[in-house]
This record gives structure tokens, C-alpha cells and sequence, in this order.
């Protein structure tokens, strides 16, 4: 005899999660971009990490050379300077008018000698470990500069410009050129003064916008994304269909995440765009360095939603019913077969089995836990510990016992009668009355 399931409460259960996978679905994009905002942004030390080997690279290094020799250039004026020394030196000499003529046409190979000169001295010192070391360092002070402007602090030293374009100064890289260059003996290297040029690595013209943002998502950064996790998980829980939930839950976050991929890649499209185009191939060199955190995340959230989804389709589908089935016949005998060589588990295997919905929850949490602890949460992470998860699972599965109750016969059903009957008192018989004699 079978009995109908009670589905009372199941429609406002069903109602319920599917709130909370909408208020889940809505949060996820925030949650990632915050997590990104306080790990990589505020983060100093993995800001400088993520942005230091761009000195390595080899567009980076060409404009910085190119904007070193510009700014020296224009300090200086080599043309002109060697033209005035060309022309000093046939007043002094007071050669004739041939002659002078004659050496004014060595100013133009003397000022690209002098030139050449200066920018293989720079290119050396860009190539050099000593560049690599200032890069850092000034990475280090443009990050410290940054969050002072996006945290909106008074008396910051460098403030970003009226359209929002923020730079990397190169002046201490440009001491360090001058030192180089007057050891070389380069002609003129003595007379450059101090310059402070820079190179542009991002623009942000709406700062009020960009501070807010950055603000916001510092201070949430850090426990959003957990609590947008367990608001998935509750709505999985407390869903009557749970495994339809989760593979609607791994679709969602699939959409949603890729929403924000889009958006990381639309972004370097518009920065570009926004750029001068000397500078914009280096600006995307840049863009790509700091949204590799991020990118990574995007990736591995991408990964969990196909899983969740695989998951859902295959344990809440009536498509899959069969496999389901399937696997069910064959965990049924890998039991009788471990039973039949001794490895019973008694009643420990009775208990997995009555709790196994909460021991599978619990694993699933801490699997979940691991992930979100593991920076940056990555595809090779999530589907390491997804195959991990599926393993302790199949084990608990072939512990487990189902607890069978026992069949109703007519036998039982008239033993449980004898049990619960209760004896009946006799009554006393009723005394005849005594025949009168007449």
C-alpha cells in the first residue's frame, strides 16, 4: 500500500526560492566585481604583482623609451642645441662663409648621432633589472596615489586629471636616465633638467561614478560573495524540486556571470577607443594585467554554473530517469556484493541513509567553502574539487543502507490486533430469582 506524498506548503516553498534564485541571480554581478575590488584594487601587494611584469614586456618598454627620449627632447632641443654649438664654433673659429656652410651640415648627423645615442642608453636601461626595480617602485606609489583618489582623500600628492585620465610617473625612471647618461658622456645629458613625465594606463572620466563603485564595492567586497552563495543554497534547499532548482540555479549563474565577462571585454574596447593610439595597444597590455584576477574568477564561476547545471539536469530530469535507474541498479549490487563478502556497515550505513540529504548538503558546503577560500577561485579548482566531491559521494553512497519496511501481511496485521486488544471483563451472571412454593 503506497501513500500520497503531502505537498501542503508546496507552492509558497516553491514561490519562495524562486525569490531568492532572482535576489541570488541580481547580486552575483556585484558580488564578483566587489570581490575584484577588494582583492586586486585595494589590495596593494597584488595590484603591484599584477601590473609588475609589464616591464618585461616589450610594447610597454618601447613607449616608455619612446616617452623618455620625447620628454629629453623637448627639454633640450638637440637640433637647435647642436645647431647653436655648430654655429658657436664657426663664429669662434671665424671660418669663411664655405666653411661654416660646410659645418652646418654636420648638425643634422650630429643631432641624430646625439639622439640615437640617448635612446640606445635609455633602451639599455629599460631592459635592465635596475628598470624593473623602479617599476615597482613607482607602481607602488601610483596604487597608493589611486585609492587616495578613489577613496576621495583630502591632500592627495597626485590627483587624477579633469578627464579621468590616470598615469604612471617615470620621473624616477628619468633620475635614473640621466645618471646613465651623463656616465656615458652623452653630449647635452648634464644640461637635462628634472622632468616629471608620465605614461597614461587608464581613463575614468566619470570619477564621481568610478569613487562610489569603488567605494561600494570595498566595503561589500569582502562578504557579499558568500552571502549570495548561501542565498543560492537556500533556495536549492528549501525548493520542493531541489535538483531542478540547482541545474536552474547553474544556468543563472552561467547567464549572469557571462554578462560580466561581456562587460570586462566591452571595457577594453571602450578604453581603447577612448585612447590616443599611440598609447591605447599599451593601455590594453594594462587592461588586460589588471582584470586577470577577475577574468580568472569569470572563468571559474563559468565552470561551477555548466556543473550545477549538468548536475540538476541529470538527478532532476524525467529524461533522465533511465540513467538514474541505472545507476541505481548498479549501487544496489556493489552493496549486496559488499554485504555478501562481510563489509556490512549495520547501522551506520541505516543512519547515512536516513540523514542522507543533510550529510550530502554538508559536503557540498564545505566543497563550496574550499572553492571560495582558494584566490583566485579558477576552473582547474572548481573542477578538481567537483571531481573530489563526486568521489566522497559515491563512497557514502555504496555505505548507506536503505532502511526497508517491513511488508504488511494478514499475519502481522492480526498479531498487531492480539497486541493492542484489550481483554474484556466478564460479567458476573445474573442470579434467578428462587421459585416460591405455593
Amino acid at each position: 500500500m503506497t501513500t500520497r506524498k503531502n505537498t501542503s506548503g508546496s507552492p509558497a516553498r516553491s514561490w519562495f526560492a524562486g525569490v531568492l534564485l532572482v535576489i541570488a541571480s541580481l547580486l552575483l554581478p556585484t558580488a564578483i566585481v566587489g570581490h575584484w575590488a577588494t582583492v586586486q584594487i585595494n589590495n596593494g601587494n597584488q595590484f603591484v604583482d599584477s601590473l609588475a611584469p609589464l616591464s618585461a614586456n616589450p610594447e610597454v618598454q618601447a613607449l616608455v623609451v619612446k616617452q623618455l627620449s620625447s620628454a629629453i627632447d623637448k627639454q633640450i632641443n638637440i637640433d637647435q642645441t647642436t645647431q647653436n654649438l655648430v654655429d658657436g664654433i664657426g663664429t669662434a673659429l671665424r671660418l669663411p662663409e664655405p666653411a661654416k656652410k660646410a659645418l652646418d651640415m654636420l648638425s643634422a648627423p650630429i643631432s641624430s648621432g646625439v639622439q640615437g645615442l640617448i635612446s640606445d642608453t635609455i633602451t639599455k636601461i629599460v631592459v635592465s633589472p635596475a628598470f624593473q626595480a623602479a617599476w615597482k617602485d613607482t607602481l607602488t606609489l601610483t596604487h597608493d596615489q589611486l585609492i587616495a583618489v578613489l577613496a576621495n582623500k583630502p591632500n592627495t600628492a597626485v590627483q587624477i586629471s579633469s578627464d579621468g585620465t590616470l598615469s604612471v610617473s617615470l620621473k624616477p625612471l628619468m633620475a635614473a636616465v640621466k645618471t646613465q647618461l651623463v656616465a656615458a658622456h652623452v653630449p647635452f645629458a648634464a644640461a637635462i633638467p628634472e622632468i616629471d613625465t608620465s605614461i597614461t594606463i587608464a581613463k575614468i572620466p566619470e570619477l564621481v561614478t568610478a569613487r562610489l563603485a569603488y567605494q561600494v564595492g570595498v566595503g561589500i567586497g569582502a562578504w557579499l560573495p558568500w552571502i549570495v552563495a548561501a542565498i543560492f543554497g537556500a533556495a536549492m534547499l528549501i525548493a520542493v524540486r531541489r535538483w531542478r532548482m540547482v541545474m536552474i540555479s547553474g544556468i543563472a549563474i552561467f547567464i549572469m556571470t557571462a554578462i560580466v565577462g561581456g562587460g570586462l571585454a566591452a571595457g577594453k574596447v571602450v578604453l581603447s577607443a577612448t585612447l590616443n593610439a599611440d598609447i591605447s595597444q599599451v593601455a590594453g597590455v594594462v587592461y588586460d594585467s589588471v582584470i586577470a584576477y577577475v577574468a580568472t574568477v569569470v572563468a571559474g564561476v563559468l565552470v561551477l554554473g555548466v556543473i550545477l547545471a549538468l548536475a540538476g539536469a541529470i538527478f532532476g530530469l524525467k529524461s533522465t530517469s533511465r540513467l538514474r535507474h541505472w545507476f541505481g541498479r548498479k549501487f544496489a549490487h556493489a552493496q549486496k556484493s559488499m554485504d555478501a563478502f562481510g563489509l556490512k556497515t549495520g547501522k551506520f550505513g541505516k543512519v547515512l541513509w536516513q540523514n542522507r540529504i543533510a550529510v550530502r548538503s554538508i559536503i557540498i558546503a564545505i566543497a563550496v567553502f574550499a572553492v571560495g577560500v582558494s584566490q583566485p577561485m579558477n576552473p582547474t579548482s572548481v573542477s578538481a574539487t567537483t571531481l573530489l566531491v563526486a568521489g566522497v559521494l559515491v563512497g557514502i553512497e555504496m555505505l548507506q543502507r536503505p532502511v526497508v519496511a517491513r511488508p504488511v501481511t494478514k499475519t502481522t496485521v492480526a498479531k498487531a490486533a492480539t497486541a493492542t486488544q484489550k481483554p474484556v471483563a466478564k460479567k458476573p451472571a445474573a442470579k434467578k430469582p428462587a421459585a416460591t412454593k405455593k
